[in-house]
């Protein structure tokens, strides 16, 4: 919410009226805070040391128990200061209020402050700071100084912890969270005795607010607030962990570089260890001079042209550095060091000293400036030099073989100083085995750093080479007498990769195939087969081998197309081997190779090899299993039942997306595509088998042919016994299955086909 014109007579009366000013406040604070807990998405984190906080303009109050003045201010300032949290202004963390960096809360130049409202009757922020005197608008004489300022935690992380009890309505909501303790301290944190920096109360009880900076001892000096939870009970329980922020009036003087002095009455000293981190004890492999002036020792080790000599140990990546610098109390002071040299320093022993480390990162030989911070701002660079021991290492390198799960199949050494560098070249090294070669993405130098333990690893494959071979491919012809046609023979030729190292072959496909026989036709003689395809194989992992295959002739009676006979099947080999027994009559002619094909297990729906489908609805016939709109060789509009696009499936094989697909041959008689390979859906909506397989529910068959159909004594559709018209209804009792087609039984034992293009089910 936001304070009016009209609440300004209101709030001029309760600041008199102490109990009725805090509801005032309370009230005012809600809205400062309105635009915040909307602002940030953040979740609720439970650890006091990642609150984030703004600062509300504070003065003191009728009494020093008496809240205290407040601020009317709504929303952010225009300064840089982050005085309330808001969604434009974000407030600040921990991290921006520092012993080092401290948040700078006073003016250089003290003015009244007059807070002004807009067009609208509401206040429009202000830049007022610690020293300024607030002076409130529109007629209202209220007025004081700025001498503090209250610490209000970011509402939308409070609510996130604890969305029930949370209530950024009251002034005073941050105790009953957490305690706030202040204390003034000198610029390197040492304790100040005396100060005026105090926790404002209401009477007794506590308020998250910090006054009395007009007071501190020194105006140099800092206010060290310490913010703990409170208690371990209750709301303050949600809390873990603490947070100390540093404030300050004005921003510090910058000191400047001073050299050694006596007059100073400083003495230093350094020192040397592994993971010693509670005395400084020197490591074992040197032992470091004292620096700087002392009682003892005038000669100033440390300065830039004559450094301290540091020699690290072989082991310098666990190794720590221990530096200390002490004033005349005893009292260590800060110590840094520029980052841009990769070492870390922290103070270690409860302060009194620091932990140097990080010396792998450091180049041998590398002098480092440690700064030394006096308090009154003033510094002196100490130089070390850090130098490593030369020791001698080797490293080994090792050829890894990729296709045999990296089995090691050379080695090499690589010797120099521990920590040298340089570049491996395995062209130079010549330790590639025979028949080896470097791996994909394996370069041909790797830089390297020379230390104990360390490896570098040369990843290699096998070489390969091409291999060929020649097989047969073989019809045998029986069952024509002496009319059977002699064998035909025809080579297949293969191509295939050999492993140089370990002399296997694999991927043997076929470079002349497919490759299709016709049958040759016999007087009074009909083939099983009219045609043999010897298909394309690839990737086949075997050996490939003779194969051969055999068609049937069985002599003529009277067959009949309305019969529905056998259909002609042109079915594709495997490459089993099968070697068969060599004949005079062979004819010979060319082929290519190709691997097998792998095997694809049809579901239970599928139409088994050598059966005929027809298609119920509009399908295309491709050159490939995976279907596009290029590749497309035939169409097959949707048709009367009885006209319906008929194929004799020779195989199956899946799409890349697993769609199943048959490769079929086109048997429509008097078609410009009869004969026609390809491949089509195996889709039950689109295509399914020619023959019935189930008994009609009235045992009743109609004929639909315009020719009729004829029934027979025998299963193979011989000895004709009877001729049915188109619109007969024939009864039947039984259906029986005859090589891949069905023929349904009549009462009398008689036969007729099952062909759904010929008759179907029920009364029709």
């Amino acid at each position: 919410m936001r304070i009016s014109k009209g609440d300004k007579h209101n709030i001029k009366k309760l600041v008199v009226w102490l109990a009725m000013m805090t509801v005032a406040i309370l009230v005012g604070f809600a809205g400062l805070y309105q635009g915040s807990a909307t602002g940030r998405a953040d979740t609720a984190d439970n650890n006091l040391a990642d609150m984030t906080w703004g600062l509300l303009p504070a003065g003191e109050g009728k009494t020093s128990t008496s809240l205290p003045n407040y601020s009317y201010l709504q929303g952010f300032t225009v300064s840089p200061q982050d005085w309330n949290p808001s969604a434009q202004n974000s407030p600040f963390s921990a991290d921006k209020a520092t012993l080092a960096n401290p948040y700078i809360v006073g003016t250089s130049d003290p003015h009244t402050v007059s807070l002004q409202t807009d067009k609208d009757g509401n206040y429009v922020p202000s830049d007022a700071r610690v020293g300024d005197t607030i002076q409130d608008g529109n007629g209202d004489t209220r007025s004081f100084k700025v001498t503090g300022f209250k610490l209000g935690a970011h509402p939308q992380s409070m609510k996130a912890v604890d969305p029930n009890h949370y209530d950024f309505d009251k002034l005073a909501i941050e105790c009953n969270y957490f305690d706030f303790k202040v204390q003034e301290v000198k610029r390197d944190g040492t304790p100040v005795d005396k100060t005026g920096l105090r926790v404002a109360y209401n009477g007794t009880s506590q308020t998250p607010t910090i006054l009395g900076f007009d007071q501190m001892t020194d105006s140099n000096d800092l206010a060290k607030v310490t913010i703990t939870p409170k208690g371990t009970a209750g709301q303050g329980s949600m809390f873990t962990g603490s947070q100390t922020l540093y404030f300050a009036l004005k921003a510090p003087t910058p000191g400047k570089e001073v050299p050694f002095n006596t007059t100073f009455n400083y003495s230093y000293s350094s020192g040397g260890y592994y993971d010693n981190l509670i005395n400084l004890n020197p490591g074992p492999n040197w032992f470091p001079k004292g620096f700087g002036p002392s009682d003892n020792d005038d000669v100033k080790n440390g300065t830039v042209d004559k450094p301290i000599q540091v020699t690290l140990p072989t082991n310098d990546a666990s190794f720590k550095y221990g530096i200390a610098a002490y004033n005349a109390s005893e009292i260590s002071l800060p110590i840094t060091v520029d980052g841009k040299y990769g070492l870390s320093v922290a103070s270690d022993n409860n302060g009194s000293d620091y932990a140097v480390s990080g010396f792998d990162k450091l180049q041998s030989g590398t002098t480092v400036p440690f700064k030394i911070t006096y308090e009154n701002g003033d510094y002196s660079l100490v130089y070390i030099t850090f130098t490593k021991a030369n020791t001698t290492n080797s490293m080994t390198v090792n050829y890894v073989d990729n296709d045999d799960s990296n089995k090691v199949v050379a080695t090499d050494t690589v010797s120099g100083n521990d920590g040298a560098t340089g570049t491996y070249d395995v062209n130079a090294a010549k330790k590639i085995p025979a028949n080896y070669e470097l791996a994909g993405g394996q370069s041909s130098t790797i830089d390297y750093t020379i230390a104990s333990g360390k490896t570098l690893t040369i990843n290699l494959k096998h070489q390969t080479e091409s291999t060929k071979a020649t097989t047969h491919a073989i019809i045998n012809y029986e069952g024509a007498g002496s009319l059977t046609p002699a064998a035909h023979s025809i080579d297949v030729n293969w191509s295939a990769t050999k492993d140089k190292v370990t002399g296997d072959t694999s991927n043997w496909s076929t470079t002349n195939l497919p490759v299709t026989i016709p049958t040759p036709n016999v007087t009074g003689y009909t083939a099983d087969h009219n045609a043999v395809t010897f298909d394309k194989v690839t990737g086949q992992t075997t050996s490939p081998a003779d194969k051969s295959v055999t068609v049937h002739y069985t002599a003529n009676s009277t067959p009949s197309n309305n019969g529905g006979g056998t259909l002609v099947v042109t079915p594709i080999t495997s490459n089993a081997s099968t070697t068969p027994s060599a004949t005079n009559n062979t004819a010979t002619s060319p082929i290519t190779e190709k691997p097998a094909t792998p095997t694809i297990t049809a579901p239970s729906y599928a139409a088994k090899k050598g059966a005929a489908v027809y298609a119920i609805k509009s399908v295309y016939m491709y050159k490939n299993a995976n279907f596009k709109k290029n590749q497309r060789m035939a169409k097959y509009p949707k048709a009367k039942r009885i006209n319906r696009p008929m194929f004799v499936v020779l195989d199956y094989k899946r799409s890349t997306n697993g769609a199943l697909r048959y490769k079929v041959c086109d048997v429509n008689h008097g078609d410009k595509t009869v004969g026609k390979i390809g491949y089509i859906t195996a889709n039950q909506k689109f295509v399914v088998r020619v023959y019935y397989s189930t008994m009609p529910k009235n045992k009743k068959l109609t004929v639909i042919a315009k020719k009729g159909v004829n029934a027979y004594q025998n299963v193979n559709l011989t000895k004709k016994a009877k001729h049915f018209r188109k619109g007969a209804r024939i009864t039947v009792k039984k259906i029986v299955k005859y090589h891949l087609t069905t023929r349904y039984v009549l009462n009398n034992g008689q036969y007729v086909t099952g062909n759904k293009k010929l008759v179907i089910q029920g009364n029709y």
